[in-house]
């Protein structure tokens, strides 16, 4: 008995000296990285990856509900898939760059990943203002998409915003004021954004359209008659002269208002007489010294009767006769040049000539279109009218 307690004393003893002679196994350190400090995302919707090492336990997330993590736990080493929405505002608005952090967590360790998606992209378009303006004014409208402010420069002060900056997608009106010259303007619309390159559009407004009302040149016989003159039928012109008048005074067919100054500036050369004096101008070329005869058989406020008699610096002469006191007295014209003699209008209203093999009577053509239908399709966007302010003077 006492030998078996001796024993159970002897192992005991040796079971104590095991237990103190062995060393406690220590816990492994804890780990976790991630395999970037931060990541740059573009404005559109993207997609990325973080790549996990660790001997833990870990949770990833997200402090911006545009970004998206997945997976959101694990254990170990594993890879997290980041996606990012679209960066982008409501319409005619832009969206700047804008950060998120991801954080990935253990027990004992975090870790902070910075996150920065680009600001949104530039959208500027401009388009749509008509390049040709009418005289009499009209409002540009210009297209504008943009998601960044802009505003509209003008070159001319006859040009004014009705609505000069937005920063909306949207229309842009400009006025263009009437043009009260016969000259033609031009201006420059530049649109102007925030960002970006700018938008120019060159616009061009109409003069007023001019025309004097010179309705003889438009008639087939003088028209003819011009055409012989500048080819040379007659050689070179010595005299010129035309008669046009009429019987108003006498038969008291004519308004008072022609017997009026003030309205009408003159008698009967203001009238009737204004014909011969500018187909003078158109045959004759420009004058040197001009003589009249106005006189006053019925009308005192006006002249009724009158003659003037024009001198040009290569000798010629022009006569131009008119009044408001001819019975039976149709226009007539006499042309005299070194060649010979042509003769128009009179009884029978046909044109003559005579250059030497007895007189003549040409075919007349049809006239052009008169200068009060050439103004009117002018200002309908037709040709220039026929009869300007230079053949005015």
């Amino acid at each position: 008995m006492k030998q078996f307690k001796f024993y159970a004393l002897c192992l005991a003893g040796l079971m104590f000296l095991a237990s103190a002679c062995e060393k406690p196994v220590p816990e492994p350190e804890a780990e976790l990285t991630a395999s970037a400090e931060s990541l740059s995302l573009p404005a559109q919707a993207a997609t990325s990856s973080i790549k996990v090492t660790s001997n833990q336990k870990w949770t990833a997330s997200s402090d911006a509900d545009w970004l998206r993590l997945s997976p959101e736990s694990g254990e170990n080493d594993g890879e997290i898939a980041v996606e990012a929405t679209d960066n982008v505002a409501p319409a005619g608005q832009r969206a700047d760059s804008r950060s998120a952090v991801i954080t990935i967590q253990s027990e004992k360790i975090s870790v902070r990943i910075n996150v920065v998606q680009a600001e949104e992209d530039v959208i500027f378009l401009a388009e749509g203002i008509a390049a040709e303006i009418p005289a009499e004014g009209a409002t540009l409208v210009a297209n504008v998409e943009s998601n960044v402010s802009y505003s509209v420069d003008l070159s001319a002060d006859w040009l004014s915003k009705i609505e000069s900056k937005a920063a909306a997608s949207s229309e842009v009106k400009i006025a263009a004021a009437a043009n009260e010259s016969m000259e033609e303007r031009s201006a420059t619309i530049t649109i102007v954004p925030q960002s970006g390159k700018p938008k120019s559009f060159t616009v061009n407004q109409a003069g007023i359209e001019f025309c004097i009302s010179f309705v003889w040149r438009a008639r087939g016989d003088f028209l003819w008659i011009k055409q012989a003159v500048d080819t040379g039928l007659l050689g070179d012109l010595s005299y010129f002269r035309m008669r046009n008048a009429h019987n108003g005074a006498i038969a008291g067919w004519l308004p008072d208002t022609f017997y009026d100054p003030e309205t009408c500036g003159g008698g009967a050369m203001m009238d009737l007489g204004a014909h011969p004096m500018y187909l003078l101008n158109w045959f004759m070329g420009k004058p040197k010294a001009v003589s009249s005869a106005f006189t006053h058989c019925m009308v005192e406020s006006v002249e009724d009767n009158a003659v003037s008699v024009i001198e040009y610096e290569n000798g010629a002469i022009g006569v131009s006769e008119t009044g408001f006191m001819a019975v039976n007295n149709p226009f007539s014209l006499e042309l005299c040049g070194s060649k010979g003699t042509l003769f128009a209008g009179g009884p029978d209203d046909t044109v003559r000539y005579n250059i030497g093999d007895g007189w003549v009577t040409p075919e007349i053509p049809a006239g052009i279109k008169s200068p009060l239908c050439a103004w009117l399709d002018a200002i309908n966007g037709g040709e220039s009218t026929p009869y300007s302010v230079e053949d005015a003077a």
